[in-house]
């Protein structure tokens, strides 16, 4: 479900997903009594609920009034139905529930991972003369708690490589399968630290004078079952995104993967390596200048040529999965969420 993003102009201030926004609130400081599931308090965020008000005049306890300042915002609807300003099934705070499993603190932790520091709420309604008015309603800021930890340089926790920074990507050392898996992984931090020119790639071989390594690479001597990739010798002269293979029972193809230009060699390598035989087939395209090679027909290592790069991939695919990608990976990249 993609949240229901708004835009609004309110007493000369812009409200906007992902632009830095200072207004002055107006809040009650008296701590709101448990009503459950009657405003939905029992699935809100936590944080601080305040209205946007840029002329309170004289303010007496217990309410109070100042600025505030939200770096990343997330402005979304009230109410996905217009004039309604009920806590229903389409209220703010159930879409947010609905979508990401969580509630309170929880909830208010995971928002601050994707990059929001604020969720600013807006009310739309429609008249009979068929004008509109968008109005800010309920505002919180989300607490000081949750933020993503300090870590050695490649324990990264349970942060998904599509979630961390291209720096965090660069030193990231998840585990990999040992050799006895029939494959040669390096961690994506040891592949992506290799000096360039003290290894041959793919592309390479293809720039020798003498074309048996490429074509042996490619299969042409091998005295096995497999067809050969002959076919990709134009990509690789002129280097050429192909695709590449890798069955694995861990995840996906990141850097330091031991992949092949052959699906049927990545399908049987599951099937003979791969404790139990469950796997599945990875597929992705990358240039033969980042495929390292291993000295045997179809074995690759996959080393990409930046860091960057590699990890603008990754986050790419995760949005066309509809994963939530932190606002500030997206901004990294020059991305937006759909």
């Amino acid at each position: 479900m993609t949240l229901p993003r708004a835009i609004v102009d309110e007493q000369g201030v812009h409200f906007e997903t992902g632009v830095p926004v200072r207004f002055r609130f107006l809040r009650n400081t008296t701590k709101a009594p448990r009503m459950g599931a009657r405003f939905q308090q029992n699935i809100e965020p936590a944080g601080r609920y305040m209205v946007h008000n840029e002329t309170p005049g004289d303010v007496l306890p217990p309410w109070s009034t100042g600025m505030i300042t939200f770096n990343t915002p997330l402005v979304i609807l009230f109410n996905l139905v217009p004039n309604n300003p009920s806590y229903d099934a389409s209220s703010w705070k159930a879409i947010l529930h609905k979508e990401f499993k969580l509630r309170g603190k929880a909830l208010s932790r995971y928002l601050q991972m994707l990059g929001y520091d604020g969720i600013v709420t807006v009310q739309v309604d429609t008249f009979s003369n068929g004008r509109l008015n968008l109005a800010t309603r309920e505002i919180v800021a989300l607490p000081a708690i949750g933020k993503i930890p300090k870590r050695d340089p490649g324990d990264h926790g349970d942060i998904a490589p599509w979630q961390m920074t291209v720096e965090q990507f660069r030193t990231w050392s998840p585990w990999v399968p040992p050799e006895g898996y029939g494959g040669q992984s390096m961690t994506p931090a040891a592949a992506m630290a290799l000096p360039k020119g003290e290894y041959e790639t793919l592309f390479a071989l293809g720039t020798y004078q003498d074309p048996w390594r490429l074509l042996e690479a490619l299969g042409k001597g091998y005295e096995g079952s497999w067809p050969r990739s002959l076919h990709l010798i134009p990509a690789v002269h002129g280097n050429v995104p192909i695709w590449v293979y890798r069955a694995s029972d861990v995840g996906d193809i990141i850097p330091g993967s031991y992949v092949t230009e052959l699906r049927e060699y990545a399908i049987a390598h599951g099937q003979t390596c791969i404790p139990g035989g469950r796997f599945k087939v990875y597929r992705l395209k990358v240039r033969p200048s980042e495929l390292m090679t291993l000295g045997d027909p179809h074995e690759f290592i996959y080393v990409p040529d930046t860091p960057a790069e590699a990890h603008r991939r990754i986050v790419v695919k995760a949005l066309r999965q509809k994963k939530r990608v932190p606002l500030h990976v997206l901004q990294e990249h020059g991305l937006r969420q759909a």
